[in-house]
């Protein structure tokens, strides 16, 4: 465990050691009736989180204008009841055995991730902000090398938990506020690099591009880096499945013609890419991030 990890006895840890307890006694149920709670914890909190209902809502109804506010509602009340069942489960990511993670999640068409691997590719996985996202990072760590991005939060003993338990088969975490440097180092030495493409940047880091048609601030690393390692890039989402079956991890074709070394066109390959993802299952992607809050210079507000 962390160093940074406050002692057990000391008050203001209390909270999270009680959280944590909770996550793992949840996590020890089995998942059908982890999926069968988040049901009414989803509709609850679809009615008492106002800010986040309204984010929700005009995210999906900007990115689909061809849905009716009728289908828009119903859209994001079933994604509150998947976001309720991810944040049940979230336990299973840092408690789970090697088995039961097996279990639970399948991999499909890993032949595109082995194929690069045993041709000495780098690689670049593009894994959007999907609800499996996290499961599917430990679930490779069983299989594969890797390494991923890492946001540190400021509770310490919460941040040492979860350093730990993505850590504990193998991956990499890298601080995401390092410079591109060493990252670049790592994807050239031959591990390959689980990206997150769709985090929200600030003007100063990122570049407008299209993202279902809407003028969206979007990194332009993925060009950049897939140029200076002469990586291959893999997308690939985590769903979680029906009735708390489990999840599937689908690996896609790598992308064709790519990069182009232009950012713009790099960037809207990109976002073209993670939109077609989405269109697959829609109500797990996370809508509930704020991801449209930058605006072009003379544009007015997203979220109003």
């Amino acid at each position: 465990m962390s160093s940074n990890i406050q002692p057990l006895f000391h008050p203001r840890t209390w909270p999270t050691h009680l959280g944590l307890l909770l996550l793992r006694v949840v996590a020890l149920l089995p998942l059908p009736v982890i999926w069968l709670l988040s049901l009414p914890l989803g509709r609850l909190f679809y009615l008492l989180v106002g800010s986040r209902r309204h984010i929700t809502q005009q995210n999906i109804a900007r990115c689909f204008p061809h849905l009716s506010k009728a289908k828009v509602n119903r859209l994001a009340r079933h994604h509150f009841s998947q976001l309720s069942q991810n944040a049940l489960s979230a336990g299973i990511i840092y408690f789970a055995g090697r088995d039961r993670i097996r279990r639970l999640v399948r991999i499909h068409n890993a032949h595109h991730l082995d194929q690069a691997l045993a041709a000495q590719k780098n690689i670049v996985l593009l894994a959007p902000h999907f609800l499996g996202l996290d499961i599917a990072g430990v679930r490779l760590s069983l299989d594969y090398p890797g390494a991923s991005m890492y946001q540190p939060i400021h509770n310490k003993t919460l941040d040492g938990l979860i350093h730990t338990a993505r850590e504990r088969f193998g991956a990499t975490l890298i601080p995401h506020n390092i410079p591109l440097r060493p990252l670049l180092r790592l994807v050239r030495g031959g591990t390959p690099f689980y990206y997150l493409p769709d985090q929200s940047p600030t003007d100063q880091e990122g570049i407008f591009v299209p993202f279902f048609n809407i003028q969206t601030l979007t990194y332009a690393t993925l060009g950049r880096m897939t140029a200076l390692t002469k990586a291959v890039v893999i997308p690939c989402a985590c769903y979680q499945r029906p009735f708390g079956k489990g999840f599937d991890l689908i690996f896609h074709p790598p992308l064709q013609d790519f990069p182009k070394n232009d950012e713009t066109d790099d960037a809207s390959r990109m976002n073209r890419v993670v939109e077609q993802l989405i269109n697959e299952r829609p109500e797990q992607y996370m809508w509930i991030h704020r991801r449209f809050k930058v605006r072009p210079p003379g544009e007015e507000p997203f979220y109003q």
